[in-house]
């Protein structure tokens, strides 16, 4: 679908709906209260089978700035494309359908990213679970970044949704004139950490806000769209094709700590497809588990976590108070590859599948 001339001040929000029935009023209240009132509301229903229609079709007939377009069922991405693709404004902001964003975050948002003349503009999030605020993630000052001070700050928050989610920004709709960035479609891992990482191919300067103004639910059962379950093998396959793409665009912007993002990310991924593995398969030998575990370690060389500082990233988790979950999976990962690395089976490997499988 060809793009429209953006209008110059329109933010459009997109808003991709898949059963979400539940949560979507009151995510929409959140976008229909914004204190910035030149916006158009997009909202994508992706082939619902719940009564998502009946809360959107409210929400048509009483604001004229809210679109609908219902489409078949080909995941978030895809439906965030197509809004992509409908959008007349000269920002985007995507809003998922179970979240609410603060009634200032697109007016702080757009004014930053005006005075700085960014391409983009962040800011934090609130952690919600149970409809209370456990955590809270932002920059640490107001800022504008170039490129690589962004990868810095992934760096410094350890890949969470601060840097790997398209909701808690703003973009210049220029960056989408071309068509050359859009979501990964067919995708079910890290596809919005693959956009936003397309962005910065495009992206000058990043506007950073410390305010925080996103509400990202975390105990959301179902996600933005349906899941086809396959197996283990398959779905990691998937993951490891995102490793190469990622590592391939941080090479091509001059991305100092590349290789040290694609390694931490590579072997996170591989850590919790062995867990999964493991949880499913209790019977299985864990020497065929460390062999599995080998064969896919060895597939991908260059990723290889004894390139990264793991005492720099032991640090930074002390000063930053992680989560603890954080420092397990971190812990975890270190022994894999330590296993790995020595050829170390027996009791090691045991003792690792037996922490699995508590």
């Amino acid at each position: 679908m060809p793009r429209v001339e953006p209008t110059a001040d329109l933010v459009s929000i997109v808003i991709p709906v898949y059963n979400k029935r539940e949560h979507l009023a009151q995510c929409l209240d959140s976008v229909c209260a914004q204190t910035y009132h030149d916006i158009e509301i997009i909202v994508i229903d992706d082939g619902s089978t719940d009564d998502s229609r009946e809360v959107y079709s409210r929400y048509r007939e009483k604001d004229p700035r809210v679109v609908v377009v219902a489409t078949e069922n080909r995941g978030a991405s895809a439906a965030r494309n197509l809004g992509i693709g409908m959008a007349r404004g000269g920002y985007l902001q995507f809003v998922d359908a179970d979240d609410t964003i603060d009634p200032e975050m697109t007016q702080k948002l757009h004014e930053a990213i005006r005075a700085d003349g960014a391409d983009v503009c962040i800011c934090g999030y609130y952690q919600v679970r149970g409809g209370e605020i456990i955590g809270e993630t932002h920059p640490e000052a107001r800022a504008t970044l170039s490129v690589q001070e962004y990868f810095d700050l992934i760096g410094v928050y350890h890949l969470d949704p601060l840097c790997g989610s398209p909701c808690n920004r703003l973009f210049r709709a220029a960056i989408f004139a071309d068509g050359d960035v859009r979501f990964l479609e067919g995708r079910t891992f890290a596809e919005d950490f693959c956009f936003n990482l397309a962005v910065m191919r495009k992206a000058r300067s990043i506007a950073a806000l410390r305010d925080t103004l996103y509400y990202y639910k975390l105990d959301v059962p179902a996600s933005l769209s349906k899941v086809t379950k396959g197996n283990i093998l398959s779905s990691w396959e998937q993951k490891k094709l995102l490793i190469p793409y990622m590592y391939g665009i941080m090479t091509e912007l001059g991305v100092r700590q590349g290789r040290e993002i694609s390694s931490t990310i590579y072997f996170q991924l591989l850590a919790g497809s062995l867990f999964q593995r493991v949880k499913r398969l209790k019977d299985e030998p864990p020497e065929a588990i460390l062999s599995w575990f080998r064969r896919d370690a060895a597939e991908s060389e260059q990723f290889r976590l004894d390139q990264v500082d793991l005492r720099t990233r032991k640090e930074r988790a002390r000063k930053e108070g992680n989560h603890k979950r954080r420092q397990i999976d971190r812990a975890l990962t270190r022994t894999l590859l330590f296993c790995v690395k020595h050829r170390l089976e027996g009791p090691y490997i045991r003792l690792l599948c037996a922490y699995y499988r508590r």
